[in-house]
């Protein structure tokens, strides 16, 4: 199959709302990626688009590049470069991470959402996912900006009630629609919370098989202590997981990864 220059390859991985593929570009036989909305997925052009639009106006060390944006028999898809990084979701399907690697990737994380955050850029959909991680050169980038919001033309916004986007395992009580509450950078910090919790202690601080039992322990569950369920993590590092994990965005600051309210 071909997507205008390039021609597609097998499926390397599944995304909750897009099938990525590999694939080669015409003459030039440069490896890429080419993302495309899953069979039945809601708004995935329209996603794809916005997705396409805020990376491209990202810097490369921001953002995973975007190549180009063609049309597909199913809407759009999207190339994106393959310079070696991947999804940290495949990382940690693959392996274990050490400890000093987390903390490397947590203090990289939380720089690129900081220069995300100067743009005012929310990401809203920060997962296992949408957080790709170069092995070979420890480097952190974005993606899947689908349903990012722009704070200087949108303004932040209060979700609707009842009306939930993105991964239900990562979203930020705010973002459960049960909160009269605006949806800022803090909601990324505390998605950024619940990815440190997984790549610690290689589970989510919650779980549950009935959906509104999980937008439950997002309101109001603490969970327990990483330290207590991996004991090769230092208490300092659980602390700062718990702090970004808060129920009340305003306590999500000061972490040793330098966050700050004023970004």
């Amino acid at each position: 199959m071909k997507i205008g220059g390039y021609s597609v390859g097998q499926v390397v991985w599944e995304e909750p709302s897009s099938t990525v593929y590999s694939g080669t570009e015409a003459g030039t036989h440069r490896r890429v990626l080419i993302r495309m909305p899953r069979a039945g997925q809601r708004d995935g052009s329209e996603r794809l688009r916005r997705d396409y639009d805020i990376a491209r106006a990202l810097p490369a060390d921001v953002a995973v590049t975007p190549i180009a944006l063609e049309r597909a028999d199913s809407g759009l898809a999207m190339v994106l470069d393959d310079g070696g990084a991947r999804p940290l979701q495949q990382v940690v399907a693959v392996r274990r991470l050490d400890l000093l690697e987390v903390l490397e990737i947590g203090a990289s994380l939380a720089m690129v959402v900081g220069q995300l955050h100067a743009k005012r850029i929310i990401h809203k959909n920060l997962t296992p996912h949408s957080v790709w991680y170069d092995q070979a050169t420890k480097e952190i980038r974005l993606t899947d900006f689908g349903l990012a919001g722009r704070v200087a033309e949108e303004g932040y916004q209060i979700p609707l009630a009842g009306h939930i986007e993105g991964l239900l395992t990562h979203i930020a009580p705010e973002q459960t629609g049960r909160l009269v509450r605006v949806v800022d950078h803090r909601a990324d910090h505390y998605a950024m919370g619940i990815l440190l919790y997984q790549l610690l202690t290689g589970r989510l601080p919650f779980s549950a098989s009935d959906p509104m039992q999980l937008v439950h322990a997002h309101l109001a569950r603490t969970p327990a202590p990483p330290h207590e369920l991996e004991p090769s993590v230092p208490p300092a590092v659980s602390s700062i997981v718990l702090k970004l994990l808060a129920k009340a965005p305003d306590e999500r600051y000061q972490s040793a990864f330098g966050l700050r309210a004023d970004v």
